[in-house]
């Protein structure tokens, strides 16, 4: 596992709402940790704190999301799992606590750019802070998708790991759904 969380951390899952996002969490959760979620907006920080059992979930639409990270890990942060990148993962550096973990499985904030990437600028504290940040596909770990399969059945059986499923009838109704999923 990249993050390598323990029992008794504090793991922040940004995109939270979503599939990836909430699994992390739960998992995590299950793990014996504390996780706190960002994601957008009062309904989608509610699926996650009452559907998806996050001990927290921050709006980082409603501003100053700096100080709702330390409201809500006023210890810090051991384990950032990072599906946005750009200026989210820059200001979230600040935050992590020494020897912290930060596996990115996506740069959401940058999908859609043309030509310009946002250049993180702490990356002094990846240094200072001896974290360890590790970009990584999910195809990488194929020779363990069976092992973590079952592990995740036995989740889902468990009621630990929730989850929602979006339906679309008809191709043309897709990219709307592929949206919504966002």
């Amino acid at each position: 596992m990249i993050g390598q969380p323990k029992e008794g951390e504090t793991i922040l899952v940004s995109a939270a709402a979503g599939s990836v996002g909430s699994a992390v969490s739960q998992i995590a959760k299950a793990m014996g940790c504390r996780a706190v979620g960002i994601s957008g907006g009062a309904v989608k920080c509610r699926l996650v704190t009452e559907e998806f059992n996050f001990d927290a979930c921050l709006d980082y639409k409603s501003g100053d999301l700096g100080g709702q990270i330390k409201d809500a890990a006023p210890n810090g942060i051991d384990v950032y799992f990072d599906n946005v990148g750009g200026e989210m993962l820059d200001m979230v550096l600040a935050l992590m606590n020494a020897k912290g973990r930060i596996p990115v499985c996506g740069v959401l904030s940058q999908y859609n750019a043309e030509d310009e990437y946002y250049g993180v600028t702490n990356t002094r504290l990846i240094f200072d802070k001896q974290l360890r940040l590790q970009g990584f596909l999910n195809s990488e770990f194929r020779d363990q998708w069976d092992r973590d399969r079952a592990e995740l059945e036995n989740l889902v059986a468990s009621g630990k790991l929730k989850y929602r499923e979006t339906v679309a009838q008809g191709l043309k109704s897709a990219p709307q759904a592929f949206i919504g999923m966002l």
